[in-house]
């Protein structure tokens, strides 16, 4: 079940922050995610899997704008990486665009380890892929 409030949950290594955005959507700790997944490096497409396991709706999106009272799993140019390609979350279920700007949210698997860089408003600019996830039962309302 998509979690009503998102917890931060912080990436293992340099490869598993598809796992760690996994674990934040879904509630589920990010050892059990990866125990699962058998490996910590992620794609897509193992995270789309992952999200089928643990219940969740996903729909891979291709779009250049994020939509409000969404749940997003969102590729971007890594940080830390170069070359690299990172997974953060972004929830817009608080959506509300002012002078100050959006106020949706960023969880990025790399806030608070030491060294690293992570995504916020100031510096979050583009994407890859656009992963959307809801219940399937929210899902499955939407016809």
């Amino acid at each position: 079940m998509l979690k009503e409030k998102i917890i931060h949950a912080a990436q293992t290594c340099d490869k598993s922050c598809g796992i760690a955005c996994v674990a934040m959507v879904s509630g589920i700790a990010p050892s059990t995610i990866e125990r699962w997944s058998g490996r910590p490096e992620t794609d897509a497409l193992s995270i789309e899997c992952l999200l089928v396991k643990v219940r969740l709706h996903s729909r891979l999106e291709f779009s250049n704008q994020l939509f409000e009272d969404r749940v997003y799993i969102v590729a971007v140019p890594s940080l830390n990486i170069p070359g690299g390609m990172h997974y953060i979350v972004i929830d817009t279920r608080l959506f509300n665009l002012d002078e100050n700007g959006p106020d949706w949210i960023i969880f990025d698997p790399n806030w608070g380890l030491e060294g690293k860089k992570f995504y916020t408003h100031e510096n979050f600019k583009s994407w890859g892929e656009l992963i959307s996830v809801t219940d399937p039962d929210e899902y499955l309302r939407s016809f």
